[in-house]
This record gives C-alpha cells, structure tokens and sequence, in this order.
C-alpha cells in the first residue's frame, strides 16, 4: 500500500479538469490513506513551448489550490528552486518551487512517483497511460471534478445576478481563428441569432472576465459563474471543460 505519491504535470488547464482530477480521484478511492503530493505550472504551453502563459486569466495552482484529494501542491520551474514559497504566489498564497534538479533528488523518497506529460496516439485514451503510470488497472471518468471554495461559488451567483435568464454564454476563442478549422464569421451570425430571439449572449473568458469587488473575476469565480448559467458555446477544449464542470450544458 503506496503512503506517498508523487504526481507532476506541467500542462493545460482542461487537462486538470479532465485528466488530473479523474486520476486524483481514482487514488484516492484506491488508497484513502496515501498523501498525495501534485506539481504543476503556471498554465499552458505557448507555441514556442514554453510554459507559463496564463490562460482564462488564471492557473493550473489556482485551479487546484481547492482540491481536497491533495495534500501537498508545488510549482513547477524549469530553472528555478524555492523551497520556502519566494517564487509562487497566488491569491495569498505561498507554494514552494521545485525544479528538475530537485524533483529528481525527491522522488526516490515516494512509493509512486509518475510524470503525466506524455504523447497520445490519435485513438489512446489518455486516462488509461495515466491509470497505468501510477499502477492503477483503470481510472473512470464520472462528472468532471471541479471544487471551488464557498467564496467562488457566492462571487459565481454575485456575477450571474447582473444577467436576466436564459443566460447564454459565448465561451473565449469562438470569436477567433482556432486550430479545429472554426470559421469565426459564424459567431457574429450566431451572435444575431441569440439577440433576434431576445436573448443576448455573455461573452466569457480572460479578456471579458467581469470586474467583482474592485477586481477582475478569478479564474474559479468564472467557473462558478458559468455554473448558474443555462448554455455555453464554444470551440477550444479548456473553456469547454470548464462549462462542463460548472454543471451548465456545454
């Protein structure tokens, strides 16, 4: 029975939602007793492959910060090392960086220690090679694990009550060019639509995150908000994840 286990993945914020909740859940009904330790970065890869990029105005920390099934969550830099929380500082809150160098110094020190970034084949399915790195015979995916504090979920409905229902909400990259061949003339004629059935779409996302108590909405604020709406479109993976996490039907 593993008592410490050591989990790294240094990648998108969708993946955190979909991939890496599933799997932390599934430890956590296997061995209820381990302590889970998860490293990750600040974000997404950009196309130049570097990491760091904020994406839906916050961070893989920040999405995890909430997580009840981690009892030890870290930063991850390529270069950099502080262990007493210099480095990373989100929403109050101090988290030590570790880098490559230390990682591989720790993880001897664990019972199971898997790095979760890894190619797929067109029809792999990611939640098995995740199942196999920490030695589980599978990980099921129920509803997506999103946990928000009390705080995000009041700030969500704070939001939400500016808007008359149906809420229908237009989800960030459904206006611009994306890899999946999306044609962004059609948000404007889809805008239109919406507005000529009297319903007037909420656009959501980084660039349109509403101000809430002097300040721009957090990035669990905004998924909590998404949750006490009716509709989300979109085409890009992350701010899909999130609408389906939030419970609204994406």
């Amino acid at each position: 029975m593993p008592k410490r286990i050591l989990l790294k993945h240094a990648g998108n914020l969708g993946d955190h939602l979909f991939l890496v909740g599933a799997l932390l859940e599934g430890l956590v009904r296997r061995w209820p007793d381990a302590e889970v330790t998860l490293v990750a970065a600040w974000g997404y890869k950009n196309r130049r492959g570097r990491w760091g990029k904020r994406n839906q105005s916050g961070y893989c920390i920040a999405l995890m910060k909430e997580n009840p099934h981690i009892d030890h969550l870290v930063h991850w830099s390529d270069g950099a090392c502080s262990l007493d929380g210099r480095i990373c500082l989100e929403e109050g809150t101090h988290f030590p960086t570790w880098n490559r160098a230390h990682f591989e110094r720790v993880k001897t020190t664990y019972d199971i220690a898997a790095e979760l970034e890894f190619g797929l084949e067109t029809e792999e399915n990611p939640l098995d090679r995740f199942a196999a790195a920490v030695g589980l015979s599978a990980v099921t995916l129920g509803p997506y694990p999103f946990y928000g504090s009390q705080s995000d979920w009041t700030i969500g409905q704070e939001i939400a009550n500016r808007f008359p229902r149906p809420r229908v909400v237009f989800l960030e990259g459904l206006g611009g060019t994306t890899m999946r061949g999306w044609d962004p003339a059609k948000a404007s004629a889809l805008f239109q639509y919406f507005q000529d059935h009297g319903v007037t779409p909420i656009w959501w996302g980084a660039p349109f995150s509403p101000l809430v108590r002097g300040r721009p909405a957090r990035l669990r604020e905004n998924i909590a908000f998404l949750g006490q709406c009716d509709l989300a479109i979109g085409v890009l993976g992350a701010p899909l994840h999130f609408a389906a996490a939030s419970g609204v039907q994406p």
